[in-house]
C-alpha cells in the first residue's frame, strides 16, 4: 500500500451527507465511528476464525489486535 498522499484521490462528501453529519452532532458522530469500528473488528474476527477454526477466542482476539496494531504502523 502506497503511503504517498495524492490530493486527487480524496472524495468529498455530498451536501446531503454533510448535513446529516451536522445533525448527528459530535456525540452522534463518535457513536457512529465506534459502531463502525466494532463492526470492522467483528468482521475481522470472523475471518480470522474462518481461517483458523481450531483457535480459541483468546487466540482470535490476539490476532485481531495484532492485525490492527500492525495496520496502524
Amino acid at each position: 500500500m502506497s503511503t504517498d498522499f495524492d490530493i486527487q484521490r480524496i472524495e468529498l462528501m455530498d451536501d446531503a451527507s454533510v448535513e446529516a453529519m451536522k445533525r448527528l452532532g459530535g456525540p452522534g458522530r463518535l457513536q457512529m465511528l465506534n459502531d463502525l469500528t466494532m463492526a470492522g473488528r467483528l468482521l475481522m474476527a470472523a475471518r480470522v476464525k474462518e481461517q483458523n477454526p481450531t483457535w480459541s477466542s483468546e487466540q482470535v482476539a490476539a490476532e485481531v489486535a495484532r492485525r490492527l496494531r500492525d495496520a496502524a504502523a
